[in-house]
Order: structure tokens, then sequence, then C-alpha cells
């Protein structure tokens, strides 16, 4: 599965045309009462996982073609043109679908790798504190694991991506500008 993922799309075609050209050898010597259906749909299903729903199409188109070849070329003769076109046309159909079905699940296979991916960076960026703190309520530092010191600023940046700016809160506020009214009432 991997080879297949780094496989280039102008790679996967040239495989893909050999894989038809083997096919339809193949499907000459064998005849028509031999199906090979099954190795058809797998060149198409091949090509839309390296190169997409366009792919998908123009290999469907080819692979339908190739076989409705070798059978004429084989000598199958049918009741009349319009079951043959008819034959030729469900065999379009059913590698059509197949093949985009192939493309798509790729595709979105290769969504959910991405989204994954994203979170998985999005997870190893995020930072969580949890556990039991032990801080001083008169300065307002933490002990951390090695036994030392250090003001909660510090610790919390270090261990999250939290950046503090200084601010004050209504409750100090009043206390600290009504010292500062009686300072300058003092002073004056």
């Amino acid at each position: 599965m991997n080879v297949l993922n780094r496989l280039k799309c102008k790679d996967a075609w040239i495989c893909g045309w050999f894989m038809f050209g083997v096919l339809g050898w193949l499907d000459f010597k064998t005849g028509y009462q031999i199906s090979l259906v099954g190795f058809y749909f797998l060149n198409v299903a091949f090509l839309a996982w390296c190169c997409g729903r366009k792919s998908a199409v123009w290999a469907s188109f080819i692979g339908a073609l190739l076989w409705w070849s070798m059978d004429r070329l084989d000598g199958l003769h049918y009741p009349s043109e319009f079951v043959g076109g008819w034959n030729a046309f469900m065999r379009l159909v059913l590698f059509m679908v197949g093949g985009i079905a192939c493309a798509e699940l790729r595709k979105a296979l290769n969504e959910k790798q991405q989204m994954i991916e994203d979170l998985q960076d999005a997870l190893d960026k995020v930072k969580t504190l949890s556990g039991l703190l032990p801080n001083c309520p008169s300065c307002h530092r933490v002990r951390v694991e090695n036994g030392a010191w250090e003001k909660l600023e510090t610790y919390v940046q270090e261990k999250s991506h939290i950046e503090f700016i200084s601010s004050i809160c209504p409750e100090c506020a009043e206390v600290v500008f009504a010292a500062e009214k009686n300072c300058v009432h003092k002073t004056n």
C-alpha cells in the first residue's frame, strides 16, 4: 500500500498501459470463454488509486474498449449489435463506478490521514497543567519538582503557552488608589 501511495501518476500510467497490453494479449489468447473482468478492473482500480477520478474514467474507457475489441477479434458474435454494445456499455459503467469509488476512497483516506497529522500537531503543541501545586500564600511562589521555589508566573509560562500581563482588579485598585490619595493629602 505504501508503494502505491508514493507512485507518481505518470509512472502509474506507464504500468497501466503495460498491464492493459498484457491483459489484451491474454484475453485474445484465452478466448472469450475465459473472463478476465477482474484483471481489467484491477488495472482500472490501480490507476484510479494512483491518479484520481479523471484517470479512473479514462482507464474505464480503455478497459471497456479493449475488452470489446478482444471479444470481436476472438470471434464472439452477439445476436445483435445492440447486445454487443450493451455489454460493452455495462462493462464501462462497472469500471467507472468501481474506479471512481477507488479514487474517492483514496481521497478520503488521504484527507483522514492529513486530519490525524494536523490533530497530532495541535495536540503536541498543547501543554496542560494538572495535579497539586504547593504555593506560598505570602509571596505567591510555587514549589517545583526539585524543591526550589519559583515565581508563579515563571512556572506557568514554562509549563503552558500562557503569557502574563499586568492588570489590577477593582478591589485592589480601590486599596491602591485610596493609599495614593492618602499619601497625596499628607504631603500637601
